[in-house]
């Protein structure tokens, strides 16, 4: 940054400071949400698309290696959905893993066991997600 640019950010920053307001904010209610989120099976490179946050503050803030976050990147988050998720462009090709879950889970249910289910497909009995078996 010029000089001009970083004297411009700090008087703004003390300018907000006086009138009492934060650019960040804790992390613990956008880490809240992004866990609703991962525990309903989004990616972490899903929300980061739809929110237009790296991926790596993305995971930093779900894993609790962060504890406070700006307002930009905290709105952005707490944007995402779920449906919004599964509305979003799909440039890369990319398929989100929710309906698979639910296939798996569905075998399952009616009696088909995790090494069943991997024999049948290209997977290994460990590389079905965790929550699987």
């Amino acid at each position: 940054m010029t000089a001009t640019v970083t004297l411009r950010y700090q008087k703004q920053w003390r300018m907000e400071r006086s009138r009492g307001l934060k650019r960040t904010r804790p992390a613990d209610p956008v880490r809240g949400h992004l866990q609703e989120l991962l525990g309903g099976h989004a990616s972490l490179r899903g929300i980061a698309d739809v929110s237009g946050i790296p991926v790596s503050v993305v995971a930093r803030i779900a894993n609790g290696g962060q504890r406070t976050v700006s307002n930009r990147v905290a709105a952005a988050l707490l944007d995402v959905t779920l449906m919004t998720l599964t509305q979003r462009r799909n440039p890369d090709g990319f398929v989100p893993k929710v309906g698979a879950v639910r296939r798996i889970r569905a075998l399952q249910a009616i009696g088909h066991c995790a090494r069943d289910i991997a024999a049948a497909t290209s997977l290994t009995d460990a590389r079905l997600a965790p929550g699987l078996h």
